[in-house]
């Protein structure tokens, strides 16, 4: 079961973007993805509270099908994540999911943006 997710929204209309991309561009955009999403992972690692270790075992990366590397999505697979972030009536929060996105989506973008512009410079010094 899965509790937390940052999940790709309209895969269908993103897969048909990713159709025109160049393909230097592509290969550039997916690694800065990737290195995005482990780091964003390594981090949530790092800030979940441990006791048994099985949630912080649980979160992963995952690449979207059918996107050509261009689209991940980070999850937790245990149903308590949510209690651990979020908190309950009987237990304070402990925020290690959506923290870290939010503090690394500046740098996150600013990677991908890099990598764009060196994609499209290649693709265009090739012609």
């Amino acid at each position: 079961m899965v509790s937390l997710k940052v999940r790709v929204k309209r895969q269908d209309r993103l897969r048909k973007q990713i159709q025109t991309i160049p393909q230097t561009v592509k290969k550039r955009l997916a690694k800065a993805i990737d290195d995005n999403a482990d780091e964003f992972v390594r981090d949530a690692k790092r800030d979940v509270g441990v006791r048994s270790g099985r949630l912080r075992d649980s979160i992963v990366k995952d690449e979207v099908e059918g996107t050509e590397g261009l689209a991940v999505e980070v999850e937790t697979g245990v149903f308590y994540s949510r209690f651990e972030e979020f908190g309950t009536v009987n237990r304070p929060a402990n925020p290690f999911f959506f923290v870290n996105f939010r503090a690394l989506t500046p740098k996150f973008k600013r990677r991908m943006g890099r990598a764009m512009r060196e994609g499209i410079k290649e693709s265009l010094s090739k012609t």
